[in-house]
């Protein structure tokens, strides 16, 4: 039986396109990869059948009058029990979260079901979600060196590996010297 990893993070590039890139590369490796976004992060795979995927309709709590703040909580909270229906469904073997309040209530609904959870932050800085699991997380991965922001206690989890490319980028030949000859033009 092959392993199953959700990946998940928001709508946003700097959380989804990792995570499409990782989840490109599991399932050549024959992994089972399901994502979970929301509507603006299910568009970099809607055109893919190959990749399953759950929507949630989130939020977040900051810069809102008290009445939003009240509604984002509810919508969280209702997306923290669908996480939890979701992961009861799937029996996922990794969660990995990619940052951004859209991956969130997946990735606190695993530790309810003591699913191993691994975040990654693309920033030099972590986002309010990772900051809020790192506690609970096995492993944090990050692009960059950033074990300054990050309290010492965590210091022994964290894993600079790099930004995540697609393989067409990674793997793309260029000639040195066509551009040298083009960088020294003026």
């Amino acid at each position: 039986m092959n392993k199953k990893i959700i990946f998940s993070g928001g709508g946003t590039g700097g959380h989804i396109l990792p995570a499409v890139n990782l989840m490109k590369h599991y399932f050549d490796k024959k992994y089972e990869v399901l994502l979970v976004t929301d509507n603006r992060g299910n568009k970099f795979i809607k055109n893919n059948s190959k990749y399953r995927s759950y929507i949630l309709k989130t939020s977040t709590t900051t810069n809102k009058n008290i009445f939003k703040k009240i509604y984002s909580f509810f919508l969280i909270f209702s997306s923290t029990i669908k996480s939890i229906l979701i992961l009861v469904k799937e029996k996922p073997d990794l969660v990995l979260g990619f940052g951004g309040y859209v991956s969130f209530p997946i990735c606190f609904a695993s530790i309810f079901l003591s699913c191993p959870l691994v975040i990654y932050e693309n920033n030099m800085i972590l986002g309010r979600a990772n900051r809020y699991l790192s506690f609970f997380s096995k492993k944090i991965l990050v692009a960059r060196n950033i074990k300054k922001s990050l309290p010492k206690k965590y210091e022994s989890k964290i894993f600079a590996v790099g930004s995540i490319l697609d393989k067409k980028i990674i793997n793309l030949s260029i000639d040195k010297k066509k551009i040298m000859k083009i960088y020294f033009q003026f």
